[in-house]
């Protein structure tokens, strides 16, 4: 019977904290577009913003002293979805880090940009170019469809 509840108690422990950290990267919204022409299915996207907050779409951001690399999401069968990213200052030490986002935002203007590649960084130039304008945020998330009133 000890035993018994000894693995019992070994299987909580380990159960705790495999779901705390699966949490800590876990949560936030998403931007998803659809209707992408099909000559865009294969290629890589991202999306940013101007203004405050800040927002990102991208898969992963790595950060390395001044140098951020992102990794995208592929559109496939006319659609992406962006996991949705904030950019904010750590108050200790004034340093930008992204975090999901899960804020509303409305009436936000989204540069978005599509790649053949999967990570970029620096001053890689997109393939394509669109700005979305007015999209609303809500829990972190939003949709919008091509082609869209709001492209430029």
């Amino acid at each position: 019977m000890a035993k018994r509840g000894l693995r019992l108690g070994a299987l909580a422990v380990v159960m705790a904290f495999g779901m705390a950290f699966t949490g800590c990267g876990g949560g936030g919204g998403t931007f998803t577009l659809n209707g992408i022409p099909r000559e865009f299915n294969g290629m890589y996207a991202f999306f940013r913003t101007t203004g405050t907050p800040l927002l990102g779409g991208f898969q992963r951001a790595d950060i390395s002293g001044d140098t951020e690399r992102f990794t995208l999401a592929r559109v496939a069968n006319g659609r992406v979805v962006l996991p949705t990213w904030v950019l904010e200052r750590n108050n200790n030490d004034n340093r930008a880090q992204w975090h999901r986002y899960t804020g509303n935002a409305w009436g936000r203007e989204l540069f978005v940009e599509f790649y053949s590649v999967r990570s970029i960084e620096g001053s890689l130039r997109p393939e394509e170019r669109r700005i979305i304008r007015h999209v609303n945020f809500e829990n972190g998330s939003a949709t919008a469809s091509w082609p869209y009133d709001g492209w430029w």
